[in-house]
């Protein structure tokens, strides 16, 4: 049935970015934002395109979200009771997006796109059009960007390609696969190697299918670092029982972790 979710701990939030996934159910990851429209929903877990669907998420409100009785995250079929569920959301600007005209000329296009950023978060959803090329996207942070979580939006083959700041530019990691550490060209190829990509306003697209080889509708989130929030790095493991020690400077509440 209809419900409202609702927010609560240090202060209420209204998301703009929710990932949802049953927890006790064979339910895919569920990702919806208000840059595509919340109709819209991608899944972390496949590379499949992204399909519509009305009675899922069918509003936000000023802390939480309403949910209609589609069963993807909202089922009550589970023997005894209903699903349980995990989300996590983040705020970006309430929906409202900012524009950026195509400029440039060859390998240094800025293509046209729209982002919605909260630099206070260190958070943007930015959607574009791909061309077959390289080019520049405008990402919004106002600061380098640690992780890009980009996804083609129209291909049904087409993988979840995570730029992040330890494994650098020349590879990329893939999340819905359990591939080690990808190097094809997703982020940028050798002429423009040292141009240190990406930077506070723009990330580099390479050649590659997934990015940037086609016409294709393209959805990214992109995470800047922000101290005493959020944090992105790398670790060697030691197979010791106490494990390595990562030090954050705080105490996280979602921690991602790739080999």
């Amino acid at each position: 049935a209809a419900r409202t979710i609702t927010n609560d701990g240090n202060s209420d939030l209204e998301p703009d970015f929710i990932w949802n996934k049953g927890r006790d159910h064979a339910h895919y990851h569920y990702l919806t934002d208000t840059s595509r429209g919340l109709t819209k929903y991608m899944f972390s877990n496949t590379n499949d395109d992204e399909e519509t669907f009305t009675a899922y998420v069918t509003n936000t409100t000023s802390d939480g979200f309403t949910l209609g009785n589609g069963q993807g995250m909202n089922d009550n079929t589970n023997v005894g009771g209903g699903v349980d569920y995990v989300t996590w959301q983040w705020k970006a600007n309430g929906g409202t997006t900012t524009s950026v005209s195509a400029s440039g000329s060859g390998i240094t296009d800025i293509l046209a796109s729209t982002h919605q950023a909260n630099t206070t978060a260190g958070f943007s959803i930015v959607s574009w059009t791909s061309v077959d090329s390289e080019a520049f996207v405008s990402h919004g942070l106002g600061a380098i960007p640690h992780v890009v979580l980009m996804k083609d939006r129209e291909s049904g083959s087409a993988n979840w390609i995570m730029y992040h700041v330890s494994v650098g530019s020349a590879h990329a990691l893939l999340l819905n696969t359990t591939s080690a550490q990808d190097g094809s060209s997703f982020f940028r190829d050798s002429d423009l190697a040292t141009t240190g990509i990406p930077t506070s306003s723009i990330f580099k697209l390479g050649t590659q299918d997934h990015t940037g080889g086609h016409t294709n509708d393209m959805i990214a989130y992109c995470f800047t670092p922000i101290q005493g929030y959020s944090k992105f790095g790398s670790y060697t493991g030691n197979g010791n029982a106490d494990g390595a020690f990562i030090y954050l400077g705080f105490k996280p509440a979602f921690v991602i972790i790739k080999s």
